[in-house]
Formats: C-alpha cells, structure tokens, sequence
C-alpha cells in the first residue's frame, strides 16, 4: 500500500510513500482538518490482501513529502 502526492492533477506524482509493503486491497483515504493528518483504512493480509482484515494508517503531508 502506497501513498502518492500529485501537484499536476495526477499527470505525475512527485512522491510516493510505502505506508506497507504487503499485500493490500480496497482502501479510503480521508483528511482530518482536527488534526491536519491523512487517515487511510485498508484491507490487508499475510497470504492474501484481504485475509487479515482492515488497518488503519495515520500520516501528515510533511512525512508524505519528506525524502
């Protein structure tokens, strides 16, 4: 699972950022204006990428960007 940042409407993407390196299937993505941080739930699994359940990853565009 990767986060990405896009400043050209999604023609590139200047960053991108592995939140886990597993598998991984459907995911959403909020921002929490409280706490200026990225929330994303995601499936994932050892075997299969739904077969652990969901997880929860918090972020700030800071992490998102740094190198």
């Amino acid at each position: 699972m990767c986060a990405c940042v896009s400043f050209d409407s999604g023609n590139t993407w200047s960053k991108v950022k592995v939140i886990n390196p597993g598998h991984a299937a459907y995911s959403s993505l909020e921002w929490n204006p409280v706490t200026q941080k990225f929330c994303l739930l995601y499936e994932t699994g050892e075997k299969h990428p739904y077969s652990d359940g969901i997880t929860a990853a918090e972020f700030d565009m800071e992490w998102l960007l740094s190198e």
